[in-house]
Order: C-alpha cells, then structure tokens, then sequence
C-alpha cells in the first residue's frame, strides 16, 4: 500500500465506504471531500475547537445497521494555520497498516489490535454529542423515525393531551433523532408549543438543537421568548438560536453586546454562533467584550477565532485596528501582542 498515505487512502484503497462528522463546534456531517483535502494539507479545518479538528469516522457496517458501525473518534492537532498536523495521523495511519485495516475494524470482536487503545488522538465525546452522532447516523442512512422519536412528536403536538406520553419518559435520544429529522411543519408546531412544555424537554430540546441550525425565524423568536426571562434555560436558548442565520439570532446578539455579557455568553456566541462575527461592525465589539473580562485567557480565545478559516483576516485586522487605549488594546500590550 506504498500509495496509502491517508486515512481516507486507506479505506479507499479497502473499498470500504465511510463517512466523516463534526464533534468540535457542532455534532454534524462533514463531507468526505472536505476531509480528503484537510487529510492533504490543501485547506484549513472548516470548524476548529481549541486547537483541534474533533471529528468521527464512521465505517458503515455492510448491512446498514447503525448499532453495528465502527466508530473512531479522533482530536487531530492542528497547527497555527488551522492546518492539519500529520505526524500524529501518520503514526495511527501506521498502526492501522501495521495491524491490518481488517484486524481492526474487528479489535471489538478478538480484543485485540484495537486501534483506539494508548491512542493519543482518541477523543471522547460527552453524552449528547454521542445522541447526537447516532441520530445523524439514523437519518443519514434513510431509516425511520425511531420509536423513542414518535414519542417525542406525541409529547409535543399535544403536551397536556391525556393521552400524551409523560415528558418525564421522553428520552434524549429520542429528542434528538426527532430533531435532527425535523419538517417546516415540525418547526412550526414546535414553536407555537413551546409555552406548554416542560423545562427539562425545553432544555433538552435547546442543547439538540443547537447541533442542527434550524433557519427558521419564528422558531427563533419563541426559543428566545421561552428562555430569556429564565435564568437556567437562557444561556441553553442562546446556544439554539444563535447558531441560526435568523433575524432572531442577529438581534438576540447584539442586544447582548450593548449590555456587559458574561464570560458564559461570549463562550456560547464564539463556540455556536462565530458566523455572526464575519461583520465589520459586530467583530470589533466582541473582541472588545472578550478584553473586558480579565478572566477570560484572552491569547487562547483569539486563536480558537482566528483558527476558523473565515474569521482568521478579520480577526487579524481587527486587532490590528484596535485602540491602544481600549481594552483590547491594553490586553494585547500586556500579552506583548501590541502589532498583532
């Protein structure tokens, strides 16, 4: 295999369809394409997280069942281009030729060869992010709405229906195999129910939904009217409606940038909704509302910003920019970073 010097070579060359999805910023698909040139060095990661490209390789079981495909998931480093750096995914791509691809697709069956095992570059999902892999894998292979989602669609067209399921028997799985399959007539029903749910749905709803951006103005509008006036809900509607390109979003954050946000909000907005930053106006009083907060690490903030291809030149020009005599300016004179 003296042609294989990627991962996506390698399963190529085994003739074994697999497909790539996103665990940094969001839980979603990423195209194979996109990784074939990322795995190249031709492009910069599209969605970097401190400093990492978190993705998982899904190897699509022969028969189709989703509970039998194999898993791998990885934190590949990155450099300060937001680049891959290969050296790591060599010496597992080395490994998987060592052992052989067959032997460990199969590590789960015979204990042995397991790729992942003493793997610096495994990465471990938290729970929702793991829901939320298994209903892009559902979805993206055409199945059915799974019977924990049917009854997530019962709850929520009739909450108060004597025959509607209890929420307290909702599952998170079944929340978000129903979310990431959701219709315009879903988005719709869902907004105009919203009132009537219970917290612990609406929360669970808003930390599904914020890996699935919905591009629907009213659900927006009722997320951010159901979560704003309560206090443990608020910053999980942010986290909903802010990675959306909706009126909603847009306006929800700049209100936020006209108060003194907090360092929890600012986190949401850089993690969820950085698209919003590519503006002229908005960036520069973001990164001033970052300065402000002395406990914020502002280097490492500024970079996991500038590591996103899209905001890496505005970020940079905005730094360049900045008043000597701001906060910003008086955070990067004191980082030495005062001609970023």
């Amino acid at each position: 295999m003296s042609s294989v010097s990627t991962l996506s070579d390698l399963f190529d060359h085994a003739k074994l369809p697999f497909r790539i999805y996103h665990l940094g910023r969001r839980v979603m698909p990423c195209s194979r394409a996109h990784f074939r040139a990322f795995e190249e060095e031709k492009i910069a990661w599209e969605s970097p997280f401190k400093g990492e490209a978190r993705l998982a390789l899904v190897i699509d079981d022969p028969d189709g069942q989703v509970d039998q495909s194999r898993i791998w998931c990885l934190a590949l480093p990155l450099d300060e281009q937001g680049q891959l750096q290969p050296a790591a995914r060599d010496a597992f791509l080395r490994r998987l030729l060592e052992a052989g691809l067959e032997a460990s697709l199969h590590s789960e069956e015979d204990g042995q060869h397991d790729p992942m095992k003493d793997n610096p570059l495994a990465y471990a999902p938290d729970m929702m992010a793991r829901a939320m892999l298994h209903a892009w894998l559902c979805h993206d292979n055409g199945l059915p709405l799974s019977e924990a989602a049917q009854h997530v669609a019962r709850y929520i067209a009739a909450p108060t229906a004597d025959d509607a399921p209890e929420w307290s028997d909702l599952s998170v799985q079944g929340i978000a195999d129903w979310t990431v399959q959701l219709t315009t007539e879903d988005k719709v029903l869902l907004a105009t129910q919203l009132p009537q749910l219970e917290d612990h749905v609406v929360s669970a709803l808003c930390q599904c939904l914020e890996h699935t951006p919905f591009q629907h103005e009213a659900l927006a509008a009722a997320l951010r009217t159901r979560t704003t006036s309560d206090e443990p809900l608020r910053p999980l509607g942010l986290r909903a409606v802010i990675g959306t390109q909706t009126e909603t979003a847009r306006q929800w954050l700049d209100t936020l940038l006209t108060q003194t946000p907090s360092v929890e909000a600012l986190a949401i907005v850089s993690l969820r909704g950085w698209q919003h930053l590519e503006h002229a106006e908005r960036l520069p009083v973001f990164l001033e509302a970052l300065a402000a907060h002395p406990d914020i690490n502002l280097r490492d903030s500024l970079r996991d910003l500038a590591l996103i291809p899209r905001l890496r030149l505005p970020v940079i020009m905005a730094l360049q920019q900045a008043s000597p005599a701001s906060a910003l300016g008086r955070r990067l004179s004191e980082m030495g970073l005062g001609r970023y």
